[in-house]
């Protein structure tokens, strides 16, 4: 997405201690799903060039079991009705709304990554667990 958006989901997905990689086109995340594998992609509806439902396409139609199966979540501003039914047949697995609220973020988390992937801590004196994402 733009530069300001992309600043806005690093910053949300910071504290959750992952490895992130940002696209700034659809076509410039083709070619990184093609030289390394990802637990969960998170792409955005109206992004320039091709937009997040082309690339989604073209990561489905790409040879190969990890290509049909990675979970490709849409964040998108698009919050009509019928929103995320339209996005889930495109080939995405769910759905962030713009703006994006950090108990949505997580709740996709947890369904998404990987659980063995999921570490949690207390902090100190926090009376909240905090959740990390170990990327291996």
């Amino acid at each position: 997405d733009n530069e300001m958006n992309l600043k806005v989901a690093l910053g949300l997905l910071k504290p959750y201690n992952m490895i992130i990689r940002l696209a700034e086109s659809g076509e410039q995340a083709l070619e990184m799903v093609k030289t390394q594998e990802y637990h969960i992609i998170f792409m955005d509806h109206m992004m320039p060039g091709m937009d997040g439902v082309e690339a989604t396409h073209a990561i489905r139609e790409m040879e190969g079991d990890y290509f049909k199966k990675v979970p490709v979540i849409a964040f998108t501003a698009n919050a009509v009705n019928g929103a995320r039914e339209m996005f889930l047949s495109e080939g995405f697995q769910d759905l962030v709304t713009k703006p994006i609220e950090m108990n949505t973020m997580e709740r996709v988390l947890r369904k998404w990554i990987p659980e063995d992937l999921i570490e949690a801590a207390k902090l100190d004196g926090a009376s909240e667990i905090q959740i990390f994402f170990r990327i291996v």
